[in-house]
């Protein structure tokens, strides 16, 4: 969303460059390391197998409120990428998120399970709620935080 056309919308937030840096540092949330775990789930507004909805939505909050006390960059990416998630109709209920398939099953459940997943991603009617928080998000960010690096 944050980086969806360059910086419209943000302009008056960061100058081009700055606003750049942070949607790849928001969309990078995807290919962090374990980020597509089960265990993450909560970073992407979902839960693990097994979890409570309740359960997911404590941990989703702690995690979107977590760079409130660091001012750490990737803790602010994490609550952004969960937040912009969270309009996605593949993720807005806290769907449960198994895990990506291993190597052996990645194609059939590409298929059935992944290619549902982000068409939901893509076609999601939040788009500009998810855009006001990212914004909201972002001059908070500047205002506690300061300039980032």
């Amino acid at each position: 969303m944050i980086n969806e056309r360059g910086n419209r919308g943000l302009s008056p937030i960061y100058d081009w460059a700055e606003a750049r840096r942070i949607a790849e540092g928001v969309a990078g949330v995807d290919s962090e390391p374990g980020s597509q775990d089960k265990a993450q789930s909560y970073w992407h507004h979902m839960c693990g197998p097994g979890e409570r909805k309740d359960q997911c939505a404590e941990r989703f909050a702690d995690l979107v409120k977590k760079w409130e006390t660091t001012c750490d960059e990737r803790d602010f990416w994490r609550a952004v990428h969960a937040t912009q998630d969270s309009y996605s109709p593949a993720h807005n209920e806290y769907e449960t998120w198994w895990g990506m398939p291993s190597a052996g099953w990645q194609w059939p459940m590409l298929s059935v399970w992944v290619i549902p997943h982000i068409i939901g991603d893509a076609t999601g009617s939040g788009r500009m709620a998810a855009r006001r928080d990212t914004v909201q998000l972002i001059q908070k960010w500047k205002e506690k935080c300061g300039c980032t690096h």
